[in-house]
């Protein structure tokens, strides 16, 4: 199958394209907001019309999953109401796979449930690592019944002392529990561009067995960084790659492009429509067995799902028999967890370039504020001293000031000189963003207030440009709720 990545754009481009997209890949979160405990009327507000358009399209079209939220590789439990809601989700829309990502995107100290990064941050392919993700993945099996896929990423700060490379880290988790790839190429391109593993080298060391589906994609470079933006036509090095690995992944399943939404206008329908005629003549190639199955992790051979191929006729994607009974994977010796210090330090210094600077002068501050073995400070040295932290940072400020400038234009150009004071101020009192555009710049609003209304004095273009724009977000954030309840106006109310 070929299909794309989810966003406001996609249903006028179905139109156009017709049987070009054969499958939709949905991204959960983009689907509520995540209001935490602060609202009486729940955590979770699904934005109902979104959803009921992707249920109209599951009627032609298939679905699947692809998850951002639960972040397996954190150190730290697992979210089940977050998990209940995907469930949820699966259960309305039947996505055909899951898949999650191998990048550490919650904060395991942060003070809410979804206390987010600010952006996707490297792991270590340890046993550590394993244990903790092999143990994830099969509650998700258990409450998602269906198969679960993991995605590398791209990576500006690789961990080089790791006790695996990352692609043999995606084998293991295919050998062992029977978790496939998904293989973006893009994310490889990126990696490579910025310092990293050649990505011949490492699909050399991938099992093609173990990849169901493909993601391409294009990019921009910034300050001297090629990244993973999803603005721009997969580049013919992807391409590359595609036709070099393609005809070797028996069990490829969908080939899927990703864009973002803001970038439609420069790619444009007609570039859309032939990067999908491009992407259907590339499935062609695929080395598709016929009647493979694919066993479920630790589970018994009666939970089977037949694969046919990209290539074959609707509806036939995953056909086979399910036990009502799924059995777990049978315990292995305890590994102890991944340190939560190290992964929150790797947060901290991610977020304030002031204190990556202060770790280069003197690395002892790391020991002092967080609880490190040897190993873990010498890999936070080695990352703070790498030349991509920069590129960490700089996505990180660019992701959270991403909000502001496309729903607050006005206010951000009021500020003016008084801005970045007030953006580091405002990321110094919340360091954990939220992932919905919205509910960050409603955020943002209400810390302008506060500065306001303890005397700090903006040009006179401020205030009236608050008003006005804060209004309008809670009108957008009113109709994205089908409750009557709205947290937010309530509490203005």
């Amino acid at each position: 199958m070929v299909g794309l990545l989810n966003n406001p754009a996609i249903p006028g481009i179905i139109s156009a394209a017709g049987s070009l997209v054969e499958y939709v890949e949905v991204i959960p979160d983009r689907l509520w907001f995540d209001f935490g405990q602060r609202g009486r009327g729940g955590r979770f507000h699904k934005t109902h019309a979104t959803v009921e358009t992707l249920r109209e399209l599951a009627r032609t079209r298939k679905l699947t999953g692809h998850g951002i939220g639960l972040s397996l590789p954190s150190a730290m439990p697992l979210d089940e109401e977050m998990l209940s809601e995907i469930a949820s989700l699966n259960r309305q829309l039947d996505f055909q796979w899951y898949s999650e990502h191998l990048s550490m995107f919650l904060v395991p100290h942060g003070s809410v449930p979804n206390a987010q990064a600010g952006l996707g941050l490297p792991i270590a392919y340890d046993d550590e690592m394993f244990a903790l993700v092999r143990e994830k993945l099969a509650r998700l099996r258990q409450v998602l019944d269906c198969p679960l896929l993991m995605e590398n990423p791209s990576v500006f700060t690789p961990i080089d002392d790791a006790e695996m490379s990352e692609p043999e880290f995606l084998n293991r988790l295919w050998d062992e529990e029977r978790c496939g790839t998904l293989l973006d190429l893009h994310n490889l391109y990126v990696s490579w561009r910025n310092g990293g593993m050649d990505p011949r080298k490492y699909l050399a060391q991938l099992n093609p067995d173990a990849v169901v589906e493909i993601h391409m994609a294009g990019g921009d470079e910034i300050a001297g960084f090629y990244t993973d933006s999803h603005s721009r036509l997969s580049p013919p090095e992807v391409w590359e790659y595609a036709y070099e690995i393609v005809p070797r992944c028996h069990r490829l399943r969908g080939i899927t492009f990703e864009f973002h939404e803001s970038y439609f206008p420069r790619l444009g329908l007609a570039g859309i429509l032939g990067e999908l005629e491009a992407m259907h003549e590339l499935a062609a190639c695929a080395g598709v067995d016929s009647g493979v199955v694919v066993r479920e992790s630790g589970v018994d051979s009666g939970v089977a799902a037949r694969v046919s191929g990209v290539g074959d006729e609707p509806g036939r994607e995953f056909e086979g028999t399910r036990d009502d009974a799924i059995s777990l994977p049978h315990p292995t010796p305890h590994t102890p967890p991944p340190n939560p210090d190290f992964q929150q330090a790797l947060a901290d210094l991610v977020s304030s370039p002031a204190f990556c600077t202060e770790a280069r002068r003197d690395p002892a501050v790391l020991r002092d504020r967080y609880q490190l073995t040897d190993r873990e400070s010498r890999r936070l040295e080695q990352i703070v001293n790498h030349p991509g932290m920069a590129c960490n940072c700089m996505l990180y400020r660019a992701n959270r000031l991403a909000p502001l400038a496309l729903n607050l234009p006005e206010l951000v150009k009021a500020l003016g000189p008084d801005l970045r004071e007030m953006l580091d101020a405002f990321w110094t009192e919340y360091t954990n963003t939220d992932v919905h555009f919205y509910v960050e710049s409603y955020r943002f609003c209400e810390f302008i207030e506060r500065e306001i209304a303890r005397g700090r004095t903006f040009t006179a273009e401020v205030a009236p440009a608050l008003e006005r724009e804060m209004s309008i977000l809670a009108d957008r954030l009113e109709v994205s709720h089908t409750e009557i309840y709205s947290p937010l106006r309530e509490q203005r109310a």
